[in-house]
């Protein structure tokens, strides 16, 4: 028998078992949100007239709710305190769960890399699997000579992964970059700076990439030795002793798009650096620019705290070198493992169900400009690019679409003649809606309602953050567009990707380009969105329904990208298969920025200009609709916000607003349900190795719930 008890599940057991053997028992069978936090053991149960269990008489445990164990071995301890630093908390138990208290996917990842650096061994995988410090404490590897992988080094060709073959040609234009900008220690120096950036080079093989012409004519990624990597040129200062502090981000972000200018994938020059010099006194800038070939956002929370450690290092007179962690897994060695990947028996027998969710619904069909797709017998485009060019080693060179696939000119994303959108006036067309027509537009809730919503919201659901937000996203469109409803919203979802593709593969702090791009297909057209919208019963069936849709996708999600743009025999089977209009990314949780009217401390998060990503002007864009999310941690709590862009010509911003409008009031609405004691429960995705539909699961709820009162 199992109560709730001051906020603990507590178990009850009958027999001759200690109460820890059979808790533990419990967390192999069971997942963590079921695990009781601590198990009382009974001569024989209490019982009432009717010779049901007898909640009310079942004892207290001895241990008061408040207290804590306290973690005993010294990997309790570890991970207990890695724990709390991670997810910003004063004290963490040893039965505590990681997700339960915050955390995701990412800060698992950046769990998994400070347990490292602290002489731990775990994987973000076994994060996600174990979740408690105690768990964790029993599968953690102590590092050591025998602990570290055997490594190529990053050197060498390394492949096209699907997110690059997805985009082609676009991939390697060079204002298709993301950057960073943090507060210089005053009189940092180009000196310092320089030596601390290839200090960072040497550990973090991609940052040296370059695009070279191969043999058959076709562009190779290639990643050098690390002494064969001039930096001349690539850190420069922008003087800004006479700007006030309020001035200085506004100058940071200038002199980003100026180095982004400069990046150059055929020449090698993937990465620059800024030192913006407010004077010898005074917290200047220091802006990092980096080509999205070989960055994506995590790495920026591996790239950034090496950098500021690597200069620490040269100003205090040291050797950078022996402050810096290895990189972990290569990028290289993971991209060659997901190549082979691409055409396994397993991936392969993911793809009816892939071509199951995008058949399902409707939606643009990739085309050529002229409304027509050419698919080679190798399964890539076999249009022509119109003589596009990209400069190359020896000059101007034409890339072909039976190389790395060409996009963009060709219609590689845009939609057929006379196709008809969910979201926009008209279908996509890459020769029109490119990135120099994207608008923008933000909200932000207030700090109540953002904790409820990426803290106590997911708990009860036993879900994540993304499942909220992807289940309100599709309730705002089917509310605001109800023609998008019919059969269900195709959503592209952008996740990390840095799945171990081997084992004791660790690319937790590997610095690359990882992300993957899958399909969901999410229906919610039969649910009441305006009563989920106030707060209403509809709320909570609108996130669960969501969330099974998210857990119906094949495998990790990596399948579709592989299947689709690297096994030649299913790419044409997916080619001509409907696309998502809508594409979602939750960035996970940072830390605030610094003051946008003051300054900030050296080496943390500037203002309004922290982090950016660029792209070409006339990159085509991918979706008619991008919405993204992120969580700022602040003093006064989490912030959540939220994100739209849309190429003008196809959303005006009446309709955009209205979208996001709808975004947020489900969200609130969301939260709002939250408080009824009736929120949350469990779903069919909960209990994998029992055969339970919606209703059977709430109807044992309710039987739960009513024996409890």
């Amino acid at each position: 028998v199992a109560v709730v008890r001051d906020g603990r599940l507590v178990g009850y057991v009958v027999g001759d078992a200690e109460g820890e053997d059979v808790r533990a028992y419990a967390a192999t069978r069971l997942p963590e949100y079921m695990v009781p936090s601590v198990v009382v053991v009974l001569d024989a149960f209490p019982l009432t007239v009717n010779g049901k269990v007898d909640r009310a008489l079942l004892p207290v445990p001895e241990v008061a709710a408040s207290e804590v164990r306290a973690p005993e071995s010294s990997a309790e301890k570890a991970f207990c305190e890695l724990f709390a630093e991670v997810l910003g908390l004063e004290k963490v138990g040893v039965g505590d769960g990681f997700f339960e208290l915050g955390g995701d996917s990412i800060m698992s990842m950046l769990l998994a890399s400070r347990a490292r650096r602290a002489g731990w061994v775990v994987t973000p995988r076994q994060v996600f699997e174990e979740k408690t410090p105690e768990r964790l404490a029993l599968v953690a590897v102590v590092t050591g000579d025998g602990a570290e992988q055997a490594e190529d080094g990053g050197v060498g060709e390394v492949p096209w992964t699907p997110v690059m073959r997805s985009l082609g040609a676009d991939a390697l234009r060079a204002g298709f970059a993301q950057w960073m900008a943090v507060g210089a220690p005053a009189g940092l120096g180009t000196e310092v700076l320089t030596a601390g950036l290839a200090a960072v080079l040497a550990v973090h093989p991609m940052l040296r990439g370059a695009v070279r012409g191969g043999a058959d004519g076709r562009p190779v990624l290639v990643v050098p030795e690390a002494d064969a990597v001039d930096l001349s040129g690539r850190v420069v200062r922008v003087d800004a002793v006479g700007v006030p502090d309020g001035g200085l981000d506004d100058v940071a972000g200038e002199a980003a798009r100026a180095a982004v200018a400069g990046l150059d994938p055929v020449a090698g020059v993937m990465v620059r650096a800024v030192w913006v010099d407010a004077g010898p006194d005074r917290v200047g800038r220091v802006v990092v620019v980096a080509h999205h070939l070989v960055v994506d956002g995590v790495s920026w929370r591996v790239l950034m705290p090496d950098l500021r450690a690597a200069c620490e290092a040269v100003a205090a007179g040291r050797k950078p070198e022996g402050v810096l962690e290895p990189g972990g897994a290569s990028f290289r060695s993971w991209a060659r493992q997901l190549e082979r990947s691409a055409l396994r028996a397993e991936r392969v027998a993911e793809l009816d169900g892939w071509v199951e969710l995008l058949a399902g619904a409707g939606g643009r069909r990739a085309a050529g400009v002229d409304g027509r797709r050419e698919v080679g017998a190798d399964g890539r485009r076999a249009v022509e690019t119109g003589g596009r060019r990209v400069a190359g080693s020896d000059g101007l060179r034409v890339v072909r679409a039976d190389g790395l696939q060409v996009a963009g000119a060709d219609g590689a994303q845009g939609a057929g003649a006379g196709g008809l959108s969910v979201v926009g006036v008209r279908a996509l067309d890459p020769r029109r809606d490119t990135a120099r027509t994207l608008s923008r537009r933000e909200w932000t809730l207030t700090a109540e309602r953002s904790a409820v919503l990426v803290g106590r919201t997911p708990a009860l659901f036993h879900c994540g953050v993304h499942e909220v937000l992807l289940a309100t996203l599709a309730g705002a469109v089917a509310r605001r567009r109800p023609q998008a409803g019919a059969g269900g919203l195709l959503v592209d979802v952008e996740a990390h990707g840095r799945e171990p593709l081997a084992e004791g593969m660790d690319v937790s702090r590997t610095v690359g380009w990882f992300t993957a791009v899958h399909p969901l297909l999410l229906d919610v057209s039969d649910l009441d969105l305006d009563d989920a919208a106030v707060g209403g019963a509809s709320a909570g069936a609108l996130v669960k329904r969501v969330k099974e849709q998210v857990q119906a996708a094949p495998g990790d999600g990596l399948g579709h990208g592989l299947l689709r743009w690297a096994n030649p025999d299913t790419a044409r089977v997916l080619a001509d298969l409907p696309v998502p209009e809508i594409g979602f990314n939750y960035l996970g949780r940072f830390a605030a920025a610094g003051p946008d009217d003051g300054p900030v401390r050296a080496w943390q998060t500037a203002g309004g200009a922290a982090m950016a990503g660029t792209a070409d002007p006339d990159m085509p864009v991918a979706h008619a609709l991008e919405a993204g999310a992120l969580v700022a941690d602040t003093p006064d709590g989490p912030l959540l916000t939220l994100t739209l862009s849309w190429p003008g010509g196809l959303l005006d911003e009446n309709r955009a607003e209205c979208l996001g409008r709808a975004w947020l009031e489900l969200l609130e609405g969301v939260a709002a349900h939250t408080a009824d004691p009736s929120a949350g429960g469990h779903t069919p995705s909960d209990f994998a190795l029992l055969d339970l539909d919606q209703d059977e699961i709430e109807a044992l709820e309710s039987e739960f719930a009513d024996d409890h009162h």
